[in-house]
C-alpha cells in the first residue's frame, strides 16, 4: 500500500482514515477523510498559469484587520488564522475538500456510466493514455480533492483531482485533473502523489505563510 512517507504527510495535513485495514487504493481513498479544508501553497502555483499566486482568498483585509496583532498578540493571531482558514467557507474558493467518492464513468450498469452516454463533454479518447499507463481499458477513478479557483479573468473555476483505482504504484499513485469545463474530456497528469501532497499546506505551514506577509507588509 501506500509508503510510509505519504501516510505521514496525509496525517500532517489532518487527513484520517477510518479503514484499519485497506486492501486496494479504492478501499484507502474511500476511507479518507478530512475535517479541514487545505490550501496549495503559492510557491507551488505556476507562474505561467491563469490561476491568482494568492491561493488564500480575502487575505488582504484578513492581514489589514488583524496586523497590529503580529505584535500585540500572536496568540489570538495564530486563533483568529485558524478559524478563518481552517472550516469550510461559502463557494471553497482556493480551499481544498476532500470528496472521496468513487467515479465509474466506463463500468456498464453504473449512475456513473448512464451520465457519462449523457455528457457533452466526457471524451473516452482522452483516457487512451490514461489507459496505457494503469494497463486498464475501463479505469475506474477515486476523486480525491476538488476546489474552486479564482483566475486572472475574474472567474471562477472548480477542478477535481483524481486517482485511478487501477494504478500500478500503489506506494505513490499518479494524480489526475481535470476542470468543469473539459470534465473529462481534457485530463492532466499532475505527478505522483508525494509531490501532489507536499504543495498542500499543513496548518503550521499555513500560519507561517499568513505571518510571514504580514511581517513583510509591516517592515
Amino acid at each position: 500500500m501506500l509508503h510510509k512517507n505519504i501516510l505521514k504527510r496525509i496525517e500532517a495535513l489532518g487527513g484520517e482514515v477510518s479503514n484499519s485495514n485497506p486492501t486496494s487504493l479504492e478501499d484507502f481513498f474511500l476511507s479518507l477523510k478530512f475535517n479541514n479544508p487545505l490550501y496549495q501553497n503559492p510557491e507551488y502555483i505556476p507562474t505561467t498559469t491563469n490561476r491568482f499566486k494568492e491561493p488564500l482568498f480575502d487575505l488582504d483585509s484578513f492581514i489589514k484587520e488583524n496586523k497590529s496583532l503580529l505584535k500585540t498578540n500572536v496568540t489570538e493571531l495564530d486563533k483568529k488564522i485558524i478559524d478563518k482558514y481552517t472550516s469550510y467557507q461559502k463557494g471553497c474558493i482556493g480551499q481544498y475538500k476532500c470528496d472521496a467518492t468513487l467515479y465509474t464513468p466506463l463500468k456498464y450498469g453504473t449512475e456513473d456510466y448512464k451520465t457519462t452516454l449523457d455528457s457533452y463533454s466526457f471524451n473516452k479518447e482522452c483516457l487512451k493514455e490514461l489507459m496505457l499507463e494503469v494497463q486498464n481499458s475501463k479505469p475506474e477513478f477515486v476523486e480525491l480533492f476538488y476546489t474552486c479557483q479564482f483566475l486572472r479573468n475574474g472567474r471562477f473555476e472548480a477542478v477535481y483531482y483524481y486517482i485511478c483505482t487501477s494504478d500500478k504504484n500503489h506506494e505513490n499513485p499518479t494524480v489526475y485533473t481535470t476542470n468543469e469545463d473539459c470534465y473529462f474530456c481534457e485530463i492532466e497528469n499532475e505527478g505522483p502523489l508525494n509531490i501532489f501532497l507536499n504543495t498542500l499546506m499543513t496548518k503550521e505551514e499555513l500560519l507561517k505563510i499568513i505571518k510571514n506577509r504580514m511581517e513583510n507588509l509591516l517592515n
